[in-house]
Parts: structure tokens; sequence; C-alpha cells
């Protein structure tokens, strides 16, 4: 069977779909930054690493743990001890 395809363009490629685009495969890569416009929704969990921010309101469902300090614009997170 085929091992390989490369579709190279010098410009834009545009997919459009009427209902839905599924890709089948056990892992896939963007080598560049990544825009999703509307909700993310992922399933099996999220791991990353470099570090990042959150523009807006975050809600979490469950606990947070933090190797390190948390820090809010106040300076007291409410998980210090005396």
């Amino acid at each position: 069977g085929i091992e390989k395809i490369i579709i190279e363009v010098g410009a834009e490629i545009l997919l459009k779909a009427g209902s839905k685009v599924t890709v089948d495969v056990p892992e896939a890569e963007f080598t560049g930054n990544l825009t999703v416009g509307k909700k993310l929704t992922y399933k099996g969990g999220m791991s990353g690493a470099g570090g990042g921010s959150v523009t807006g309101n975050l809600a979490v469902d469950g606990d947070v743990t933090a190797s390190g300090s948390i820090i809010d614009d106040g300076g007291n997170s409410n998980h210090h001890s005396h």
C-alpha cells in the first residue's frame, strides 16, 4: 500500500465538510501554532510543557494540584498554612 503522501503548496489550504471531519490515527502532530476558533473538547486527559496562560474565567470541577506556588494579583491564594 501507500506508505506516505505529501501535499505541499505555497498557499493556504482550506478543508470544508458539510458536518464533520474525522482523523483516525494513533497520533497526530502539528509543527506550528494551532488556533481553535470555537470550543475545544478533549477526552482522555491533557498534558503539556512550556508554560501558558489563560485570559478569562476558568472553572474547575474537581481538585487542582500544583507543585509550585499559586499566586493571585492580591498575593493570597487561600492555600496557605500558619
